[in-house]
């Protein structure tokens, strides 16, 4: 995989030779044998080839048996703008994954699909050759040129910033890609800056959902029963939990991991989570029992109490005192006093979601697609 990958608009002749040398640089770090010499005389030969062609690709070095690598493609749009993608790594074609090479999918030889690889694709056709397909973020595809493409984006989309200072939002969802397994739960973090999702492939990703590329900040390994089951996610933190695997805690603006619980201090198997909007508590429930956690300090933890609900579902109220816990087969919804761990308030009532209401004062529980709100009793027989 590149370890230096660089995307630049309409640089300069000294900006393009320095982005070059710093590649160079990145692709040959740690190395003893196989180095690329990319002294200014040659950045700046391939500099002048990038100027004299509206579009291109040069590739400096690399050779079969693992050597340093310097990749720079080229296009020019419709407003003459030039995006240059300039790539450093090290090449061992022998030994790594064939979408790792620098050229666009399939190998395509177009100077545009390597520049702006993440928004082209391949469509098979049952008669003719291969389609090459570009997709906006706004959800338009088509070919390049029905596209208007300018780099990036569609030709609306960019009009569209040209001319407000941001991303085309109201017509098409953004879709974001990269789990290869079902998704456990998304959420947003920071205001509205962070995207987080957890996914049953074992992946964390955080991403910003106006540039669209969210990145892995962890993964849990393992066999098939370690994979994750149960996320909660309050805004500044995010939480993953898995058989075997322990829980692991990160901060959602950044994607810091903070800490990793063990599964030797019981903390696994939970097949639901959630927290308090303080993260001061985490109530997590297994095939078996709920637990409720002091989490005032995460490297620390102290279980509160274990109520011995066979829960489904759970979710904290606004204000943290109190928690909602229901599950479908067991046909009972309850309310659970978070300091004390008593029972407050049940009904017959099967649910699989149960939400609070903003001030805490309504529950509403959904069960086979029909939501059931329930008036809670008054904050005063609510105490423990």
């Amino acid at each position: 995989m590149a370890a230096f990958d660089r995307r630049l608009l309409d640089p300069s002749r000294e900006e393009l030779v320095d982005v070059m040398q710093a590649a160079a640089r990145a692709a040959n770090l740690r190395r003893r044998v196989g180095l690329l010499n990319l002294d200014a005389a040659l950045g700046s030969r391939c500099a002048d080839a990038v100027a004299a062609e509206p579009e291109g690709v040069h590739r400096l070095g690399g050779a079969p048996h693992g050597v340093s690598m310097v990749g720079v493609a080229w296009w020019t749009d419709r407003l003459g703008r030039r995006h240059i993608r300039v790539v450093g790594r090290r090449e061992d074609p022998f030994s790594e994954h064939h979408l790792h090479g620098f050229a666009g999918p399939g190998d395509a030889a177009s100077p545009l699909c390597v520049v702006d690889a993440e928004h082209v694709f391949y469509r098979r056709r049952p008669e003719g050759p291969p389609q090459l397909l570009f997709c906006c973020d706004c959800g338009a595809t088509g070919t390049a040129e029905e596209l208007v493409w300018m780099g990036g984006c569609c030709g609306p989309c960019h009009d569209y910033r040209e001319e407000t200072g941001g991303p085309r939002t109201e017509l098409y969802p953004a879709v974001f890609a990269g789990h290869t397994g079902g998704i456990l739960g998304v959420a947003f973090a920071a205001g509205d800056e962070v995207l987080v999702s957890a996914g049953a492939d074992g992946d964390v990703r955080f991403g910003d959902p106006w540039q669209r590329r969210p990145r892995t900040v962890d993964r849990i390994e393992g066999k098939r029963v370690e994979l994750p089951v149960g996320f909660a996610c309050n805004g500044r933190h995010a939480v993953l939990a898995s058989f075997g695997g322990g829980i692991r805690w990160w901060d959602a603006a950044d994607g810091r991991l903070l800490t990793h619980w063990q599964s030797r201090d019981r903390h696994y198997g939970y097949t639901c989570l959630a927290l308090t909007a303080d993260g001061a508590r985490l109530a997590g429930s297994t095939f078996n029992t709920l637990e409720i956690w002091d989490t005032s300090d995460i490297s620390r933890p102290v279980r509160l109490h274990e109520p011995g609900h066979v829960a489904g579902v759970v979710a904290f109220s606004p204000d943290g005192r109190l928690l909602a816990t229901g599950r479908s087969r067991s046909e009972m919804l309850s309310v659970v006093d978070v300091e004390s761990g008593t029972n407050l308030w049940q009904r017959s009532c099967p649910a699989n979601a149960v939400a609070f209401s903003p001030d805490g004062a309504l529950l509403a529980a959904g069960h086979g697609g029909l939501p059931v709100p329930q008036p809670l009793p008054p904050a005063a027989n609510n105490a423990g």
